[in-house]
């Protein structure tokens, strides 16, 4: 187990690291040579099946399991240039409304994942910068999109909470929130 006391990393933990980022790299754009799809590069390459080494660094091996799906999904989409899927939303917002950008959301949930990704960090910040712009009922339109990607998550229900206290729903807000 690594030593991080006064919060720094020891050369080891380091060393791990960069080893690992090199590793997923190149096995991901070797799966991508094999015209893998996402779903087999997710199975075939778990922590489990091939990056369980990290466990040396003495984290938390559901910490290290669970980053190393958000590790593969964001390797994986930067190497196939996959769209953000909330950068596709923003930009239709911008130039439609908000009923374009749902229809467009159910739209892309039925594509294969190597076209879009959904990433519940992006989605929660786009709601809270259509909050920030006063467009409330648009923030929440995007929150309940998070929910219904990610309804494990408590952070999307108290973001869609939170919108719906800007909205004067505190009734919504208090009970508890519901995306329908």
């Amino acid at each position: 187990m690594f030593d991080t006391h006064n919060g720094r990393m020891p050369g080891e933990f380091l060393s791990l690291w960069r080893d690992y980022l090199v590793d997923i790299w190149q096995t991901l754009n070797s799966a991508k040579a094999e015209g893998l799809d996402f779903a087999t590069v997710r199975d075939r390459f778990s922590f489990d099946n091939k990056f369980s080494y990290l466990t040396k660094s003495g984290l938390d091996a559901d910490l290290l399991k669970q980053n190393q799906q958000n590790n593969l999904r964001f390797v994986w989409y930067k190497i196939n240039d996959t769209q953000s899927a909330a950068q596709v939303l923003r930009q239709i917002m911008l130039d439609s409304k908000i009923k374009k950008a749902v229809e467009k959301f159910q739209a892309m949930k039925s594509v294969p994942e190597d076209k879009f990704y959904f990433d519940e960090a992006e989605f929660n910040q786009l709601g809270y910068q259509l909050m920030g712009q006063n467009k409330v009922k648009e923030a929440i339109e995007i929150f309940k999109m998070n929910v219904e990607m990610y309804p494990e998550s408590w952070n999307v229900y108290d973001s869609l909470g939170e919108g719906y206290m800007n909205d004067g729903q505190k009734e919504l807000a208090i009970q508890g929130v519901r995306i329908t």
